[in-house]
């Protein structure tokens, strides 16, 4: 099962990449890249095995020993403390991009904590306990294989990182809850919004496209010549893309504007990366703001859920919403707290 991420870097995360967008602004949330037509998007995640049934048993992000309250300090000469703020200027120095990461890890982690708080998003015990297990047990075996069976996770973390076990399985099941909320929280703050479903076919020759589309005017299932011809990474999906909002700046969901439910666009050209490629897009459905509360669409999100989980364009989207709603910065290296 693949989730939205944990949030975190290294082991701890699965690694959830935002994608690329057409807005010039910078974003401080998404990695300040641009959007590019769907020629290079990631395919929606795939749906998991099971989940565990809601019940009223919840959970809620809380404080850790190992998120820094007050001054951290990391290490010592002769008795005097070394301390965080002097030694991650340095790392942002070395590591601009991992380190930018991170901070936008805690920008999302707390968004993600204030929402749940603001509409009551919660998740069960035992869904963060079978998330952690999963997560423990990816990472148990990524790190077998790559020490050839030499080093475990529970020496790699006690001897490397040089954190006890007890709090590093404390920090995992804080990401596996943080990221169980964060992906209810998408869809429920994303269904707030006029959203769109499409589905799309891109191919490298105008010939092809254009004997496709003329198959789907005759009839011919667009999932179906999606998986077979599109280069697109949606193809194993039949093409589809997730329920996005309308408002977002993406050429794809601009293109719906004036077409019809179930209408097909022309063949049309695009530019990218890796070259000139043509593309047909279907618009499937639109879809008013919800206007009901979470508690009201919990079962109808976890149904959702159950049949797809959240993609990385539905996290980029409720990013940007969220950066329009909050005044978020990234401050580079640091500025003083009275700075």
């Amino acid at each position: 099962m693949v989730h939205v991420g944990l949030l975190f870097i290294g082991l701890i995360g699965c690694g959830c990449q935002s994608e690329p967008r057409s807005a010039d602004r910078p974003s401080a949330l998404t990695n300040d890249r641009p959007f590019q037509d769907p020629g290079n998007l990631q395919s929606p995640s795939p749906a998991p095995a099971s989940r565990p049934a809601p019940t009223d048993s919840i959970t809620r992000v809380g404080d850790h020993p190992l998120i820094p309250r007050g001054r951290w300090r990391v290490g010592e000469v002769d008795g005097t403390g070394i301390f965080a703020e002097e030694v991650f200027p340095r790392l942002y120095l070395a590591y601009y991009r991992e380190t930018s990461d991170a901070v936008r890890q805690v920008i999302i982690e707390r968004l993600a904590s204030s929402g749940a708080k603001e509409h009551g998003v919660t998740v069960t015990e035992e869904a963060v306990e079978k998330e952690t297990q999963r997560v423990l047990a990816q990472h148990e075996s990524n790190l077998r294989s790559a020490s050839k069976g030499a080093e475990g996770l529970k020496e790699f973390v006690e001897s490397t990182l040089g954190i006890a076990e007890k709090d590093f399985l404390s920090w995992v099941r804080r990401g596996a809850e943080i990221s169980l909320i964060l992906e209810r929280l998408i869809r429920f703050e994303l269904s707030r919004c006029p959203r769109a479903e499409v589905r799309l076919i891109r191919v490298k020759s105008r010939e092809l496209a254009q004997e496709l589309v003329e198959k789907l005017r005759r009839g011919a299932s667009f999932p179906a010549l999606a998986r077979q011809h599109s280069v697109d990474p949606s193809a194993a999906e039949g093409g589809a893309y997730p329920m996005l909002p309308l408002d977002q700046d993406s050429p794809l969901l601009e293109r719906t504007r004036g077409m019809s439910e179930g209408e097909l666009s022309a063949v049309e050209e695009v530019e990218l990366a890796d070259g000139t490629q043509f593309r047909i897009l279907q618009l499937v459905k639109r879809l008013d703001s919800d206007p009901r509360s979470y508690q009201e669409m919990k079962d109808d999100i976890e149904d959702g859920l159950e049949r797809r989980p959240v993609s990385s364009l539905e996290l980029d989207a409720w990013m940007r919403t969220m950066e329009r709603n909050h005044q978020i910065r990234l401050l580079g290296a640091g500025v003083p707290e009275d700075g």
